[in-house]
């Protein structure tokens, strides 16, 4: 495994030089992630000529020192203790085309390798520094275009729910029987389990200082505070049919924005009497204290996202999918909008803008929640997988490789336009939605070892100045 990662990293290393002595940045640079075998690592290096590599080995975290020298475009990897260990010392001849790595070895020492002269390309992945993820640990201040930003890692939830942003922090489920509903105030700093409401929740949505839970056995019961959980209120489900009873699951889906909330339902029975009542995928609107069905709803949204002035929503089902939907009230009435891209993966909102993806490259925006959409544009590194914005900017996840161990990269952008890559996080977690909230974003993750046998979640917080 040693051998695998010292390779990788040193193509990495030597990404952040270029063709001369002078060119060769000096100094601790994270220089990226690569993937090579079951080794993920970055290299740290200092001008007195030592370094280390540190990586995420098949089991445990590795940390190998070395000494190198550096004549133009030659760089000599030596071991620190000397001998052959680690396996990949040697002389290797390096250049840089534009983002494009070319390394070649020259001379292996201990014939470690085979005989053949082995010549590989490599992205260039850049000079931003490494935040290691040790909870509690050193802040990292780092300048974009959005602003500085200082990082934070820190000790955090396996969450069952996707992170909420309100108007005082953050919420989320997090599976505890103990606490299945935590918040923050601080910025992440901290979390607090607070009251549940009769029910277990099993879903959560929220709106400027509300937060909307659903649970029950049946997942049909419905509850509101919006003093964090001090008080609850429960909200009715008013019956498809006068008398008719719920004899099945109900919500798989809520969702709440500035026009109102929706419950999204998958196919439900109800008895009434002694017959029964079948209903198809359906969505509710909450209207006063009460939900109800809505009657002209497009069926099988499986994407709601809430805008500024409704709700846009995505089916991908049917001969002409996807197809879009636009509410410009509570839900209570819909557009079909016909045109969507093709492919569209829609992913997050922000006032009335929608953000979406039609690859794992190239992205899309909808500048009126929906209606009319930009032409597909090339997001950096695939950064089309996870975007989220707000007044601070634009942020996204790159996903450096889909097959465990993964790593991420954290981009942002002032307008969507321009991207730079803010954040290396090491080791390479698996990061969730980023959730924006004014000055802050949060970045759910987790570590895990390449069987999964031992996985640590963590917090990303980005302080925004």
């Amino acid at each position: 495994m040693r051998r695998v990662l010292l390779a990788a990293v040193l193509v990495m290393f030597a990404a952040c030089g270029g063709g001369d002595d002078a060119s060769f940045p000096l100094g601790a640079y994270g220089a990226g992630w690569s993937t090579v075998g079951a080794g993920i690592g970055y290299l740290e290096f200092a001008a007195d000529g030592t370094g280390t590599v540190r990586g995420l080995g098949e089991s445990d975290l590795v940390e190998i020192p070395f000494t190198y020298t550096i004549e133009g475009d030659r760089i000599e990897l030596t071991s620190a203790a000397g001998g052959c260990h680690p396996d990949e010392i040697g002389t290797y001849a390096w250049s840089l085309d534009d983002v494009v790595l070319h390394v070649a070895l020259l001379d292996d020492p201990c014939a470690t390798r085979a005989s053949t002269i082995s010549t590989q390309d490599w992205n260039s992945l850049g000079e931003m520094p490494v935040m290691a993820a040790e909870a509690g640990g050193r802040p990292v201040t780092v300048a974009t275009d959005v602003g500085e930003i200082t990082w934070h890692v820190l000790s955090g939830q396996r969450y069952q729910s996707p992170i909420m942003a309100f108007r005082d922090g953050f919420a989320a489920l997090i599976g505890d029987e103990a606490g299945p509903l935590v918040m923050t105030s601080d910025n992440g700093m901290s979390w607090q389990a607070i009251s549940s409401p009769p029910s277990a929740p099993e879903l959560l949505a929220t709106a400027d200082d509300e937060l909307y839970v659903v649970g029950g056995e049946s997942l049909d019961e419905v509850y509101k505070t919006t003093d964090r959980g001090e008080t609850w209120t429960s909200l009715s489900i008013e019956p498809p049919v006068t008398g008719a009873v719920l004899t099945d699951r109900l919500f798989d889906y809520v969702v709440a924005g500035p026009s109102g909330v929706l419950l999204r339902a998958g196919p439900s029975l109800w008895a009434l009497g002694d017959d029964s009542l079948e209903l198809g995928p359906s969505l509710w609107v909450l209207g006063g204290d009460s939900f109800e069905l809505v009657e002209s709803a497009p069926s099988w949204t499986h994407t709601i996202l809430a805008v500024e002035h409704g709700f846009f929503a995505v089916s991908y089902l049917g001969p002409d999918a996807p197809k879009s939907y636009w509410t410009s009230d509570d839900g209570r009435t819909w557009t079909d909008l016909k045109a969507v891209p093709h492919d569209l993966d829609a992913q997050s909102a922000f006032r009335d803008k929608v953000f979406g993806a039609t690859s794992p490259d190239w992205g899309v925006t909808s500048p009126d929640g929906g209606r009319t959409w930009s032409e597909p544009k090339l997001r950096p590194g695939g950064t089309g997988d996870w975007l989220t914005a707000g007044d601070a900017g634009y942020f996204a996840i790159e996903t450096v490789n889909f097959a465990p161990p993964r790593g991420c990269l954290v981009w942002a952008s002032p307008d969507d336009v321009t991207w730079e890559r803010v954040l290396n996080p090491w080791p390479p977690p698996f990061m969730g939605q980023p959730v924006l909230n004014g000055d802050t974003i949060l970045i759910p993750s987790e570590i895990c070892d390449p069987e999964r046998d031992h996985c640590q979640w963590l917090d990303w917080v980005g302080a925004i100045d």
